[in-house]
């Protein structure tokens, strides 16, 4: 049973509270540690079956079983790359039951059945399936049409790709979430905790719902003329309105500073990069073949994971600094606190919720180290 945290920082709270909360900081520190390592493993599996897969050529013998280099058509190398994608999705299946719906089962964190559990992730292994069978058959297309000069256009098309994805990030919305209106009476109370100059600033504000195991808070999405900042009913129902508000001043600040445009460049920069590194080592252990696509496969594969240990530290840093925007702009420390409090508890305890240690990892700073932020705002260190 999920326990909820209820009270301030500051109030006395009764022995039974205080028994709860520990209680629920000790599950909340043992799932995040369980996930933790289990990411890394299902990351680590990932890398070794993507590398011992092409280093035994079987790439070469699945693509020649199938006579995709016997007729090299647009249509056959499709084929190829689906069904290494269908073979991947179904020995990664068991991994992905084990460290998702059984471990969140064991630790009530979910109320799904294996059923909806299997049809969510069908469901996300199929839209994963067709980006990764389109992106490198037109991928292959391009080395086809420019074998010399196919690493550079390659990077230039994922990168530039990956931007106008965000551009239209608003408008792929996955199967099981449904979009409406903030409604007004809703609104009249949490603008009235905005300040007037920053409400102005206020993107297009939608209500989202997922599947009624959804967790995350919501967020920006989309860029430019298509942002939106969309909010999880889940957060609607849990938070008050000034803590609401609250969030959205901190949205406020990751665009006005410019966070957003910065990870979506950053993001982008480093997907061309090692488009461009991976396409130099698909040339370097060519084969001649279409099979050659999942070298690159790999060559991302290996790249996406470097860039574990690079790209959320810019995430924490503009977390902590949507932080600072909201006390510059006259925000109440302790609101924020209690609204960060409460969002941990609705993530399913939000990493590091109690301990010192920060998950290389994620992209969000721990919640201790938040608090402590604002510990060090409060006290004049701004």
């Amino acid at each position: 049973m999920r326990l909820t945290l209820l009270a301030p920082f500051w109030s006395p709270v009764p022995h039974s509270f205080m028994m709860n909360q520990v209680a629920w900081k000790t599950a909340g520190r043992a799932y995040q540690d369980f996930r933790l390592w289990s990411g890394i493993s299902a990351i680590g599996w990932n890398l070794l079956f993507f590398t011992a897969f092409v280093a035994a050529d079987l790439h070469v013998a699945l693509f020649q079983a199938l006579g995709v280099d016997s007729h090299p058509a647009l249509w056959a190398v499709a084929l190829g790359l689906g069904v290494f994608y269908a073979l991947h999705a179904a020995l990664n299946c068991p991994l992905e039951l084990l460290t998702g719906w059984a471990a969140e089962r064991s630790f009530g964190l979910t109320h799904r059945t294996l059923r909806q559990w299997l049809t969510a992730y069908i469901v996300g292994v199929s839209g994963q399936g067709i980006m990764f069978v389109a992106g490198l058959t037109v991928l292959w297309q391009v080395r086809e049409w420019l074998p010399n000069g196919w690493g550079w256009a390659g990077a230039g098309l994922v990168a530039g790709g990956s931007v106008v994805l965000v551009f239209l990030q608003p408008f792929l919305l996955p199967p099981v979430i449904r979009l409406r209106a903030l409604e007004a009476s809703a609104a009249e109370g949490i603008y009235a905790a905005i300040p007037t100059s920053l409400q102005r600033c206020l993107p297009n504000v939608a209500v989202f719902t997922g599947d009624g195991d959804e967790a995350v808070n919501g967020g920006l999405v989309g860029w430019g003329p298509t942002t939106r900042l969309w909010v999880s009913q889940t957060t609607l129902d849990k938070l008050r309105p000034e803590q609401i508000a609250c969030l959205l001043i901190r949205e406020i600040g990751h665009l006005k500073t410019g966070h957003r445009t910065l990870g979506i460049l950053v993001s982008s920069l480093w997907l061309g990069t090692g488009l461009l590194a991976a396409a130099v080592l698909t040339d370097w252990a060519a084969t001649g073949g279409a099979a050659d696509m999942l070298v690159l496969a790999v060559g991302l594969t290996w790249w996406s994971f470097a860039g574990l240990f690079v790209l959320p530290a810019i995430g924490r840093r503009s977390t902590l600094a949507a932080d600072k925007f909201y006390l510059d702009n006259g925000g109440d420390p302790q609101t924020l606190r209690e609204t960060l409090a409460t969002l941990a508890e609705i993530n399913r305890a939000q990493p590091d919720i109690a301990g010192g240690k920060q998950q290389v990892f994620h992209p969000l700073p721990s919640l201790q180290a938040r608090l402590a932020h604002i510990e060090r705002y409060v006290a004049g260190d701004r």
